[in-house]
């Protein structure tokens, strides 16, 4: 039987995150996690848990929580800085 989320959640693999968001954008993080095949849980009236296994699951999670909860003045400068670098190839 292979374990369930909240068994990998608490096995201790990776670091366990709680995220004490609203409710709204808890719900919207967690989703957005799930296109990514993070591991998450997300109950009513508790915190987000996320099981960070690697690099790549812990920008999913920042790129997640920045997108929702930063000002848009923030993202726009952030996203006009990306537009003036050049690519190295």
């Amino acid at each position: 039987m292979e374990p369930s989320e909240a068994d990998y959640l608490s096995s201790g693999n990776g670091l366990s995150i709680e995220l004490d968001l609203d409710t709204t954008t808890r719900w919207d993080v967690y989703f957005h996690l799930q296109k990514f095949s993070v591991i998450c849980e997300c109950k009513f009236g508790h915190p987000l848990r996320v099981q960070v296994r690697n690099v790549t699951d812990a920008i999913h999670l920042w790129s997640a929580v920045q997108f929702l909860t930063a000002p848009k003045t923030i993202l726009i400068q952030r996203l006009e800085r990306c537009w003036q670098h050049k690519a190295v190839i």
